[in-house]
């Protein structure tokens, strides 16, 4: 009997699709390696290329996450992660279990999409298969070939954002050369209203190149209106916008809010995304020390300090909660401080969905800085009082 494969993998899957997998063999024994192929590297006669992410689209987003793509020093890119030999049952049938969970864990900190080789080999004959997984431990309506070349790698294609919040939606641009880049076409439906209170319409297209692999195009607000504003009347506010790219369709609706939080994610497929909304901010510190006695003199030592903070959002559309729960249920979370991230601990939360006409969906929350060395939070306002005040003091 020729080495196959039992079970159907599509060359595109989700790690939850590599749960198990089963092998015809008439051999005693198959050996199995994994391979993980980058995304970019550095040729043998090549140099990694500084990719550009075009316009005035490129803003700090770009330039932090190109320093992340998965990138190999060696000729071919390739880093062999797995490696071991399994026994056939009755010399016929093999059943390898949880190389999913495997590659999920090795995927954790990484773009929630990656190309792996596998390798099956007896004393006579080898089977190769190079596969696209994206990371998913949960069971997506959507085929991953759908997902990987005909939209963006999220859940949330009609989204709320705020003004000065950032956005961004990653998606797959395929793999090629080493050191090389792809090149992308943006298409942009603009929705404005002028001073004068008339709406109006304006579309352009957008050109730029990304990385291989998973790229991510800005989509905050302030980017899209810098791109558009030389062509909308003076003082025009931007209201809602499409974006296009091939079949992928992202819509968005852009709302104005005082005080909002911006926190960072790994989404359901493990790929970063921004969140922001929104919330009231309680913060909350506690110390535990330790009582040294010495005569009639105290002190204290093994002093900790802990910082919680406590978020409460207003009523959430269901959608929006909905992302929250990626949110809170990630692998990896940050909050944005000064353009910077810092990654946090979600130590609670409260997250109830509810269809009820009438009743609407809020979620409650803490969370802690992952580093024990915390960052001062610098509120630095013009005036003397914060937002939250009312017009009348600020």
């Amino acid at each position: 009997m020729a080495l196959s494969l039992f079970s159907d993998i599509p060359d595109t899957c989700y790690t939850s699709q590599l749960q198990k997998i089963e092998i015809e063999t008439d051999a005693t024994s198959v050996s199995l390696t994994i391979t993980h192929q980058a995304s970019n590297y550095r040729g043998l006669q090549s140099s990694l290329t500084a990719l550009e992410g075009g316009g005035n689209a490129a803003t700090l987003t770009d330039a932090v996450r190109l320093s992340s793509q998965a990138v190999s020093d060696d000729g071919n890119g390739q880093t062999q992660i797995f490696e071991s030999e399994y026994a056939t049952y009755n010399n016929s049938l093999l059943t390898i279990y949880d190389i999913g969970a495997f590659l999920e864990a090795f995927m954790a900190q990484k773009d929630g999409l990656q190309q792996f080789i596998f390798k099956f080999s007896t004393k006579s004959e080898s089977l190769t298969r190079t596969l696209v997984v994206i990371y998913c431990k949960q069971q997506p309506i959507m085929t991953a070939a759908d997902l990987a070349n005909s939209n963006f790698i999220t859940n949330y294609f009609t989204r709320l954002v705020y003004r000065g919040a950032h956005d961004q939606l990653p998606y797959f641009a395929g793999f090629g050369s080493p050191g090389g880049y792809t090149s992308y076409s943006l298409h942009y439906t603009v929705h404005y209203r002028t001073p004068s209170g008339t709406t109006g319409t304006y579309a352009f297209d957008h050109y730029g190149r990304a990385s291989y692999g998973v790229a991510e195009i800005n989509t905050s607000p302030e980017s899209v209106r810098l791109m558009c504003k030389d062509f909308l009347p003076e003082g025009s506010e931007l209201l809602a916008y499409t974006l296009q790219e091939g079949n992928r369709t992202a819509r968005f609706f852009v709302a104005e809010q005082t005080v909002v939080r911006q926190f960072v994610f790994r989404n359901a497929y493990g790929c970063l995304e921004y969140l922001c909304l929104p919330t009231s901010r309680t913060e909350k510190t506690e110390t535990k020390s330790s009582t040294a006695v010495c005569g009639d003199s105290r002190m204290l030592y093994d002093i900790t300090h802990t910082r919680t903070f406590e978020e409460q959002t207003p009523v959430l559309q269901r959608a929006e909660a909905r992302r929250f729960r990626e949110f809170l249920t990630s692998a990896y979370t940050a909050v944005l401080i000064d353009n910077t991230e810092h990654p946090i601990l979600i130590t609670d939360y409260d997250l109830s969905l509810s269809d009820t006409v009438g009743e609407g969906n809020k979620v409650k929350f803490s969370w802690q800085f992952a580093s024990l060395h915390t960052p001062f939070i610098n509120e630095d306002y013009t005036r003397i009082f914060s937002p939250e005040h009312t017009e009348e003091f600020t």
